[in-house]
């Protein structure tokens, strides 16, 4: 029986490992990051600087000076990128023995797992935005009744005591999105863009809601406005089978940060003349303000 040469292995490697690989990790498809705005970095560190802003025009007399307002920088956080990396070993016997299926296998598995690392994690920002997730300046979690401005007044994007998904909760927090308010106070309305997230558990509940032409469960001849200005997302890796959110499209600042995309390595291990392929990524992912966003975990 004729040798398996290292240099047909490496072939073998580089022809066939890595098309399987991105075929079934799919990475290019984007839908892991549909709740989060992308940024990318050439830094192992991400800088998050809020500020305020400008303030509202002010009527100027004639030959009067114009009033100016200082832009204001409030409290900046930073976010370090983070490494991930699996590999897989063949042994240069399985190569010889024509194990190829198992080999292919294993490779066809891996892809998927790597999405999954993603989608998990870009799923924590929400799963983990009423404890243990990423402090914001004013030191709170994503959602929080008691956000605080740089005025020491607060706003919410949460409710006090938590509510089931309802024709009525929905309602209320719609209402409750288009006070929100700026740094300075100023109301930052939500009419548009505004997507219903909610886990597989809630996806028929969400539905029901938003396409029902009346209002769901009420006995009366009153039409259905909120379903009319909501989209639902079905997000299927929250955590909470009763959590569920409203996120303002060019409000909300939840992002993804890419470092270094999902990246296949291959070579050989001379001692034991095994053959190896793995995998690596650099990202991060958190919010860089709690605006445009509102969350009910009950």
């Amino acid at each position: 029986m004729a040798t398996i040469l290292r240099s047909a292995i490496s072939h073998f490697l580089d022809r066939d490992l890595d098309s399987v690989f991105m075929r079934e990790a799919d990475l290019a498809d984007g839908s892991e990051y549909a709740f989060l705005e992308k940024r990318t970095t050439t830094d192992n560190k991400f800088l998050i600087q809020q500020f305020v802003g400008p303030n509202i025009p002010v009527e100027k007399n004639e030959g009067a000076s114009i009033e100016y307002t200082d832009v204001k920088q409030l409290d900046q956080l930073t976010l370090t990128v983070l490494t991930f990396a699996r590999g897989l070993r063949f042994s240069q016997e399985a190569i010889e023995d024509g194990k190829y299926n198992i080999i292919m296998r294993s490779v066809s598995d891996f892809g998927p797992l790597c999405k999954y690392k993603r989608l998990t994690d870009a799923a924590s920002v929400l799963n983990n935005g009423f404890s243990g997730g990423q402090a914001g300046s004013d030191g709170l979690q994503l959602f929080s009744a008691v956000h605080v401005r740089q005025d020491a007044s607060t706003w919410a994007n949460r409710t006090a005591t938590a509510q089931q998904l309802s024709i009525t909760a929905l309602e209320n927090n719609l209402v409750a999105l288009r006070k929100q308010t700026d740094e300075r106070g100023l109301k930052i309305p939500a009419t548009k863009g505004i997507k219903l997230l909610v886990p597989p558990d809630l996806e028929y509940v969400a539905e029901n809601l938003v396409r029902a032409s009346g209002r769901p469960g009420v006995f009366s001849n009153d039409v259905n406005v909120a379903g009319g200005r909501v989209t639902v997302k079905i997000c299927d890796y929250l955590t909470d089978t009763d959590n569920w959110f409203l996120q303002v499209k060019g409000q909300h600042r939840l992002i993804w940060v890419e470092r270094l995309g999902t990246q296949t390595m291959k070579g050989g291990d001379f001692d034991t003349t095994d053959s190896k392929f793995a995998v690596r990524m650099r990202y991060i992912y958190g919010y860089e303000s709690p605006r445009g966003m509102w969350g009910e975990n009950p």
